[in-house]
Formats: C-alpha cells, structure tokens, sequence
C-alpha cells in the first residue's frame, strides 16, 4: 500500500546545508522571512536561484511569512521564485485574497491550544491551498512543542493540511497511524537541527525513509473448509 504523505522542512539558512538537503528526496523547502525569527532568511535570492538551477530538484520553495505588508510578500515571492507562500500570522481573508490575485498558492497556518476553535479555519478554505496547524506558543512558529494531534481526527476539513509543531525523529509510526485523511504532509524544524537554521541531515533523511516507506500489506490466510 504506497503513502504519499510529503515532507517540509522549514527554516533553512546555510547554502552549504541546503545544498545538501536538496540531495535528499525532500518535497518542500521552507524558507523564514520574518525579522524576530532566528532562523529569518539570511540567504541571497541569486544565491537560492543558483542552487535550485544547478539541482535536479523537484523541491517546491516556500516563504514563510507573518502579518507582513502584501507588498513585501509578492515582492520576496517574485524574487525568491517561491511555488508557495505559508502565512503565519493572523493574515485576514482579503490579505489572503490579494495574494490569491497575484496568482500566488497559499498555506494558512493556524496556532492550536486547548480552545481553538476548528470552525475558523472554513472561511479560508477558499483563499487557500493548504492548512498547517502548528502549537500556539510564545512565538508564532518554531515553538518545538506538541498540540494534542488526537484532535486533528476528530475533525474533517475542506482542504489538505500540513502537520507542524515539535515533530522530531521518532514520530514517524504515530503519524503515519493519524486516522486524518486531509493529513497531506508533515513541518520539521527545530527538533532536526543542529543549530537554528542548520539542519541534521542524517536525521531528516532517517525520518523521511521511515514516514515514506508503503505500508505493510495484509496477508490473507484462505483457509479450507
């Protein structure tokens, strides 16, 4: 039985460790614009042109993004030739919609504790592509904690979401046992690093072999009678 469940790694900011990355068969590359974050991108757009031309990729880039002005956005997008933006923040309907015009995809992400409310994530599923529910924290993303994932499946959705928030190298059997079937994919970073923005490529590599691999199909004993 195959499993299409896609891998996200977020918060690069070293050339040399992207490189590297990119060697492995990784599905989106998350890359952080946001001032306070200390992963915030440090890395030239020529410079992650270069890398994705020089590359055999298949590897979509992602700009993460937290109430920024749209302006900022569609210009980093443009530059950067981002496939996708992840907004982060508590972006509005009509910010989402400008994006959505300027032909751009879009993740939502949504910050989750004990009292979120899934109902406010329906009117969005027409200004975006994906969701991406992370923990709620001090910081708006890269808090390395869990939310209660149990209530991911309690609940259905009107478009595939990405899983994030303190998802490290063993994870990989609870999740790839989530009863959620809008579970498109899974948000690493922090608990794959080595330093902020420098990833543990050993790590990622394990993990991704282990969440990818086809589940196991049932054997059938045809017992006579």
């Amino acid at each position: 039985m195959t499993n299409n469940i896609k891998v996200k790694v977020c918060g690069m900011n070293d050339v040399h460790n992207l490189r590297s990355l990119l060697q492995v068969p990784i599905d989106f590359v998350g890359f952080i614009f946001y001032e306070k974050s200390s992963r915030c991108c440090k890395l030239d757009r020529r410079q992650v042109k270069a890398i994705w031309n020089e590359s055999e990729t298949e590897a979509q880039k992602v700009g993460v993004f937290v109430d920024a002005p749209v302006e900022y956005v569609i210009k980093t997008a443009k530059d950067y030739n981002l496939d996708l933006v992840q907004l982060h923040g508590k972006e509005s309907l009509f910010y989402c919609e400008a994006l959505q015009e300027e032909g751009l995809k879009i993740i939502k992400a949504f910050s989750l504790d004990d009292t979120f409310c899934f109902s406010n994530t329906e009117a969005y599923k027409f200004y975006a592509d994906y969701f991406l529910f992370d923990t709620k924290g001090l910081k708006p993303g890269g808090n390395g904690t869990k939310f209660n994932w149990e209530v991911l499946s309690k609940n259905t959705f009107s478009i595939p979401y990405f899983l994030s928030g303190g998802i490290n190298k063993n994870d990989h059997g609870v999740i790839r046992n989530m009863n959620s079937k809008e579970l498109f994919g899974v948000d690493i970073n922090s608990q794959f690093e080595i330093s902020p923005g420098m990833k543990n490529l050993e790590e990622i590599s394990t993990f991704i072999y282990q969440i990818k691999k086809p589940f196991p199909t049932k054997e059938y004993v045809n017992v006579r009678r």
